[in-house]
């Protein structure tokens, strides 16, 4: 994830900021989970 978040442009300065990547990151996260998910539920439904 290092150069995904590395050519995104920064907040520099005082706060408050707004999260530039904050998009990718919640992306990233509920992606993931969806993956992890539907291999559980696979798991499941195949060793009954």
């Amino acid at each position: 994830m290092a150069p995904l978040f590395g050519f995104s442009g920064g907040s520099l300065g005082f706060g408050p900021q707004r999260s530039n990547s904050g998009g990718f990151t919640v992306a990233i996260v509920a992606i993931s989970l969806a993956i992890v998910l539907v291999a559980l539920i696979i798991v499941v439904a195949f060793s009954v």
